[in-house]
């Protein structure tokens, strides 16, 4: 408790300080944004002679990716980049000074890099996902909506694990190119997942932190059930039992900065 009262001032502060930049703010902002609708214009174009592809129209296509940016912009807006700041912070040695501040420093470099500005890309998501459902005449129950945040905030979740995992792993190997290999990877959650290969899909779905928008998806058009929720559940814990016991691990083998190989 006494860590989130200090991160949620720190964001606090953070976001009085950025607004105080207001052009660096908003053109942060307008950034994030620009590269979603040009997303949303090379599906347009794709979809320009054809109402569907392998089943999925327009619509349906934007409504994922508008859930692809929620999940990602509600974990960057909190966390930045994730595995790849706290790696360097371990390469350069600052991670030790992050070790003796009175808050959990395993998330601290990265909490220091969070971007904020990513809260009104939360918005835009919402918004692609809401004209998505209108037009495509899709019938969403207030329960449904809700079991559909449930599943995107436990996405997040598994996203937050995933880093943590690969942050631990660097607490002893210099694996700084091993986070955006993942953030790469997560990409393949921005499309329809027929459009992947089974394997891939397979993978993609058991797996949330790979499969970023997957279980949300299959609850909101309905193709799975309630009850996935439960095996969502399952695989976040079981990624939160990972990253606690490798940080055990690796914590043990840290030998500091100058040591590192």
């Amino acid at each position: 408790m006494h860590d989130i009262k200090i991160l949620l001032k720190y964001y606090r502060l953070t976001l009085l300080r950025k607004i105080q930049y207001r052009f660096v703010f908003l053109l942060s902002t307008f950034s994030s944004i620009i590269n979603s609708l040009l997303l949303v214009a090379f599906f347009g174009y794709l979809y320009r002679n054809t109402p569907s592809i392998v089943g999925f129209t327009f619509f349906e296509v934007i409504c994922i990716q508008g859930i692809s940016i929620i999940i990602l912009s509600l974990y960057r807006m909190f966390f930045g980049n994730g595995a790849p700041t706290f790696i360097q912070s371990v390469i350069t040695g600052r991670i030790e000074l992050y070790m003796v501040k009175p808050i959990n420093w395993k998330i601290l470099p990265t909490v220091k890099n969070s971007s904020i500005h990513h809260l009104f890309h939360i918005l835009f998501g919402f918004f692609l996902v809401m004209v998505s459902l209108k037009k495509s005449n899709l019938h969403v129950t207030f329960s449904l909506f809700f079991i559909v945040i449930i599943s995107i905030l436990l996405s997040t979740l598994s996203i937050m694990m995933f880093q943590l995992i690969i942050s631990a792993i660097g607490m002893k190997i210099r694996l700084y190119s091993l986070g955006w290999i993942y953030w790469d990877f997560t990409e393949f959650s921005s499309y329809p997942y027929k459009i992947v290969p089974k394997a891939l899909f397979y993978l993609l779905s058991i797996i949330p932190a790979l499969g970023i928008s997957a279980f949300p998806e299959g609850i909101l058009f309905q193709r799975w059930s309630y009850e996935i929720l439960v095996i969502q559940t399952v695989i976040v814990l079981f990624l939160y039992l990972v990253q606690k016991t490798l940080w055990i691990r690796m914590e043990m083998l840290y030998e500091g900065s100058g040591t590192i190989r």
